[in-house]
């Protein structure tokens, strides 16, 4: 009988090992970015389907901007209950590309316009990601780029 003790404790050791080399694997697999290529910390991009909203302000606008995969764009303005559409050029799409592309857009982290007064808040997503202005401040220089492209594009 203690031989066969000793088999089992032996074989639980083997389950535990195992199970705990199965979680491990799978929590390495957790932390990976989909989107990253190997070797290359820059997000791939397959097309970008973009979501741009800017709210507030003195006048208290409320404008949102789309953006689809094939670069067609649709801004709607709530408070002048206007619709209008459009297409990025070739030039801005791989300019909108190289900038979602930027790992800076992911520092930062989520803002919050709590307290300040007559400033724009400026909201980003795209990708299960949502980027937005602290105090009218953008979270960092690919956020700023963005609404500038995105606002010159669209005239908004």
């Amino acid at each position: 009988m203690v031989p066969r003790v000793r088999h089992n404790v032996m074989n639980q050791h083997r389950f535990s090992l195992v199970a705990l080399a199965v979680v491990a694997l799978f929590l390495a697999g957790c932390g990976q970015d989909p989107k990253t290529t190997s070797g290359d910390s820059r997000r791939t991009i397959d097309g970008i389907e973009m979501t741009w909203t800017r709210s507030g302000g003195v006048a208290g606008i409320d404008i949102t901007v789309e953006v689809e995969n094939s670069g067609k764009w649709t801004v709607t303005d709530t408070d002048q209950d206007e619709t209008r559409e459009g297409e990025l050029g070739d030039d801005e799409r791989k300019e909108l590309e190289s900038l979602v592309a930027d790992t800076d857009l992911f520092e930062g982290g989520p803002g919050s316009d709590e307290g300040c007064a007559d400033t724009f808040k400026d909201r980003l997503v795209f990708d299960g990601l949502e980027l937005e202005t602290d105090c009218g401040e953008a979270p960092n220089e690919p956020f700023a780029d963005i609404v500038e492209l995105l606002g010159e594009a669209t005239e908004t």
